[in-house]
């Protein structure tokens, strides 16, 4: 069972799941990974709990339920709280319980846009699954519950440069975020306040209606600007 790991990997995912700070090593979805890699394997989730000293499998098969995510989202999700870039892990699981990824693309959006709580992300989710009215019409009757709304943009894009995507692909979620913020200080310092992750191949920007329309004005589009600045931050044009 250990074997399937490197003492490396054994110790970050030990120190993702076995500690409640919300600055880990892994982000849930790699700890999803390594999770599926041990089970297919042929280990149990009984053994892996042993293994990362949990009491019990609940946790792990929550984690693993991330899977189920579109690869549009899953770089999203974190361990932290909720924020206009950043997919709770509570949320992500509900979310991950819809069969559509176009349901599941929209449900996220909602819940980022609209800053949903794990539990009106829950409502949503059931909702659609037991009403299997249009998952547009059970957000807006969960935002109608509100007495304001906020408006929030989200764009979701993806890295066009394969040279990117490989250096990408070697970095962990953290490194890529710290890599997208300072890449996009380093091409663009003078953006309105903005949020976003960088996946291996795709990124998420979030702002309000000022960051909007600077993303929108760009002339070559935001997904061919935001790899170019990936580019030229990282020297591999």
């Amino acid at each position: 069972m250990e074997n399937d790991l490197s003492p490396e990997l054994k110790r970050d995912l030990i120190l993702s799941l076995g500690t409640h700070r919300t600055e880990r090593r892994l982000s849930p979805l790699e700890v999803a990974r390594l999770i599926d890699l041990l089970y297919r394997n042929g280990t149990s989730f009984k053994e892996i709990a042993h293994l990362v000293s949990l009491k019990s499998t609940s946790t792990l098969r929550e984690i693993h339920r991330l899977l189920a995510l579109t690869p549009d989202i899953q770089h999203l999700v974190g361990w932290g709280k909720p924020s206009a870039s950043t997919l709770p892990m509570k949320s992500a699981q509900q979310i991950a319980r819809l069969s559509s990824w176009p349901d599941q693309l929209t449900a996220t959006e909602a819940t980022l846009v609209h800053e949903l709580t794990s539990e009106e992300t829950r409502q949503v989710v059931e909702s659609r699954i037991r009403s299997q009215e249009p998952i547009d019409d059970c957000i807006d009757a969960v935002l109608r519950l509100r007495p304001t709304i906020e408006r929030k943009y989200l764009f979701l894009g993806a890295v066009i440069s394969s040279r990117v995507c490989r250096h990408l692909e070697t970095l962990t979620q953290g490194e890529r975020d710290e890599v997208f913020k300072a890449s996009i200080s380093h091409c663009y310092d003078n953006w309105p306040q903005w949020s976003g992750k960088l996946g291996d191949s795709r990124f998420t920007i979030s702002g309000a209606t000022d960051l909007a329309r600077v993303i929108e004005q760009l002339p070559s589009g935001f997904e061919q600007a935001i790899t170019l600045c990936l580019e030229s931050f990282l020297e591999l044009s």
